[in-house]
């Protein structure tokens, strides 16, 4: 990647619990989670600002997908629907930033 380039990151999505460092706001921000260590907060806010997680256009889709599965939740009031997004298109693909709103939500 062009922003990390050959610096190290303490957390990696390739971690069993990258997603327990981080938590996601409305706006699409992320942010550490505040649950974790200081010192586990530090890093995650070492990974955002290394890879610039909290650039417009990234906040930007973030947000929208919580928009839209907000909406979603407001028509069918269904949470557990949302575990559909855990199901991969005929290509092999989730939906792009499918873990924000399972993440949020609490599903995963």
């Amino acid at each position: 990647d062009v922003r990390q380039k050959d610096r190290l990151l303490d957390i990696t999505p390739l971690d069993r619990d990258c997603l327990s460092y981080f938590v996601f706001s409305l706006d699409g921000k992320i942010r550490p989670n505040p649950q974790k260590t200081i010192e586990e907060q530090a890093k995650a806010q070492d990974t955002i600002n290394k890879l610039n997680l909290n650039i417009y256009k990234l906040k930007n889709r973030r947000s929208q997908i919580l928009q839209d599965t907000y909406n979603w939740l407001q028509q069918y009031r269904d949470i557990t629907s949302l575990k559909k997004l855990l199901i991969k298109d005929k290509n092999g693909h989730f939906v792009p930033f499918y873990f924000v709103p399972l993440h949020y939500y609490g599903i995963i």
